[in-house]
């Protein structure tokens, strides 16, 4: 994709999928607010970052520990018992074991 839009595949701000195609795939389907939250973990330990824009403009600096604070910008409201990733169904996401053994062989 980056090729075609004229731009090779370079990270914005150091978070694995924050770059330009991203940007522009927000704008394409008119998220004026989006927050971009990755983690990585391999028998508990890993990395998690995340960082929140509005208009473009990043509103939340990319962060450790900043995935709840970076959906809270973006207008996330937790449950009761619930962080904000679990509340919006990214929980599930958790672990991804099987999630895509179905494409293996295509």
């Amino acid at each position: 994709m980056g090729r075609k839009l004229g731009y090779e595949y370079e990270k914005v701000s150091g978070i694995l999928m924050d770059t330009k195609g991203t940007h522009f795939l927000a704008k394409e389907i008119g998220l004026d607010e989006f927050a971009i939250v990755c983690a990585e973990y391999f028998g508990g330990v890993g990395d998690k970052i995340a960082a929140s824009y509005q208009d473009d403009i990043q509103t939340l600096s990319p962060s450790e520990s900043g995935i709840s604070r970076a959906l809270k910008k973006i207008g996330v409201k937790r449950s009761l018992f619930k962080d904000e990733l679990d509340t919006i169904g990214l929980g599930k996401y958790r672990n991804w074991d099987g999630l895509f053994e179905k494409y293996e062989d295509l």
